[in-house]
């Protein structure tokens, strides 16, 4: 029933694969390579993308978007979840205020069922970047699945200020918690806001509640 939350993340992760570092370099060090592998990664030439992280990384331990990218390329184009995990705690080791990282790091955890874990990583996320958007569709998602209703309908509330296209699923899932929680005409509220953006599943919700 997440099917925005995934898409969402793809598109997050879009955005930290191809972050870019704005410093100018003409030597084969580290940021070059970086910035070769986020060329590599606008190409899809996702074995090239790596190589070249790789490559970055040995040049520069302490380079913390390149194993946030790094990890991002893992994850998408080969399936190697402990890598990207690894990779995205290393770059919040190294930068306790990447943003993208807590809330990529969430994801898996959320992916494997650890939304009580992932739903802290959110809120660091929102805590280190208030203006990073996208997490609070996912920080509320995860609450919702641990049943933090109150906490799920604020970030909810805040996701659909930020962005239209998560009104549908957040509008659903709040009509669903107003349901578990016995405000059966915000339920009906919610779900008929998200049944008018077409989700077909609150229309089988709110035939439920007649």
């Amino acid at each position: 029933m997440k099917y925005k939350y995934s898409i969402l993340f793809f598109l997050l992760f879009y955005y930290s694969c191809n972050y870019k570092n704005n410093k100018e370099t003409t030597q084969h060090d580290a940021t070059y390579y970086y910035n070769v592998g986020v060329r590599c990664d606008y190409n899809d030439d996702y074995r090239g993308a790596l190589d070249n992280y790789n490559k970055a990384i040995s040049m520069d331990s302490t380079f913390s978007n390149c194993y946030l990218n790094r990890g991002s390329i893992k994850l998408l184009n080969f399936n190697d979840t402990i890598g990207a995990l690894n990779d995205y705690k290393k770059a919040i080791q190294l930068d306790g205020r990447n943003a993208i990282a807590y809330n990529n790091l969430g994801y898996i955890l959320s992916e494997q069922g650890n939304d009580k874990d992932a739903a802290d990583l959110y809120r660091i996320c929102i805590a280190v970047d208030p203006d990073y958007y996208p997490v609070y569709y996912n920080c509320a998602y995860s609450q919702f699945q641990i049943k933090d209703y109150e906490e799920a309908l604020k970030n909810f509330e805040k996701a659909v200020i930020y962005d239209e296209e998560q009104k549908l699923y957040a509008y659903y899932y709040m009509g669903l918690i107003y349901k578990e929680t016995g405000e059966i005409e915000k339920a009906k509220e919610y779900l008929e806001k998200a049944k008018a953006l077409g989700k077909r599943d609150a229309e089988e919700e709110l035939l439920k509640l007649k």
